[in-house]
């Protein structure tokens, strides 16, 4: 089975802790903002050839799965500091709309020890 899980744009502002949306700005757009998806792709019931195989995945591999960036565009951002702003009962100075310009990078999970 495969499928893809988005981290919520809440989880991502509390953990960059900001009043922003916690998101990066698009290097590829410089104006789209960057979301981090987790990918899953099942590779059982294939194998090299292509023919079905009930066994093994793709050499023996059963399944691929890492982490990657994808420009989302900024409506979900401009929508996030407009209600951070009317909060406040004031007029959000928000960029204008952007379309997700299809830019993507991988990234790899880490963790700080103390």
């Amino acid at each position: 089975m495969s499928d893809t899980i988005a981290v919520k744009l809440e989880f991502l502002a509390k953990a960059n802790m900001s009043g922003d949306t916690g998101q990066p700005r698009c290097p590829g757009c410089r104006g789209g903002r960057l979301h981090p998806y987790r990918v899953t792709i099942n590779l059982t019931g294939l194998d090299p050839e292509g023919s079905a195989a009930s066994y093994g995945g793709w050499y023996l591999v059963e399944y691929l799965e890492g982490w990657v960036a994808v420009c989302v565009g900024n409506e979900a951002a401009n929508r996030k500091i407009r209600e951070v702003y009317a909060g406040y009962g004031e007029e959000a100075p928000v960029d204008p709309e952007v379309p997700p310009c299809g830019f993507s990078m991988p990234m790899t999970p880490g963790r700080r020890t103390p």
